[in-house]
Formats: C-alpha cells, structure tokens, sequence
C-alpha cells in the first residue's frame, strides 16, 4: 500500500460522521454571447444532467420570450460548489450560450 492509499485505510472513521446534507441543484442558462443575463433559472433537488461545450439546447418554450425552436450552442460550463453547515451543499451550474442556425449540419450525428 502507498502513502496515498494511507487516508483511505480506516473505513470505520465514516460510522461517526453525521447523515450527510441534503444538496439543492441549481442551473443557470445564460442568454446568447452574456455572462451576465440569465435566460433561465432552476433548481431542483433532483442531479440535472450534464452540459458540455458543443451540446445544443432547443428552446421550445414561449414562456422564455423565444421563438419557438432557437438553437443555443454550449460553449462554456462554471460549476459553482458551496456548503451551507447544518442546511444543504449546493451545486449551481452555468451555461454559456452562442445562437446558432437551426439548421441539420448543426445536429452532428
């Protein structure tokens, strides 16, 4: 056993520890080419799945104010982490969006 594996030796130390927190999920999509406008906002208790660069999202929704069917390209992902003692941990991801034609080159299958 190496040194690194050391910490992980004593399995009985986690019988002590207290019932984990519970985590609240938070996403933030950003409007096209901001950093500052947010498009839409959720939180769930629930993991949302990933985002990656190059994902495209649909937007289906009039509620947003969209068109029906604008296509927004992922081009970046912040993961925000924190932990509120005695409450919950939270994990909010942002996604950074750019326009993109909806067009079937766009959908690369």
């Amino acid at each position: 056993m190496n040194g690194d594996d050391a910490q992980w030796e004593d399995t009985d130390a986690w019988e002590d520890t207290e019932a984990p927190l519970p985590v609240q999920y938070h996403l933030e999509l950003y409007e096209p080419n901001s950093a500052l406008d947010v498009l839409l906002s959720v939180r769930t208790v629930t993991p949302l799945g990933p985002f990656t660069r190059g994902d495209l999202i649909t937007l289906d929704s009039v509620s947003l104010g969209r068109s029906p069917g604008q296509i927004l390209r992922v081009v970046s992902v912040e993961h925000i982490l924190w932990i509120i003692d005695g409450s919950h941990v939270g994990e909010k991801v942002c996604v950074f969006t750019v326009a993109v034609a909806d067009e079937a080159g766009q959908r690369r299958f």
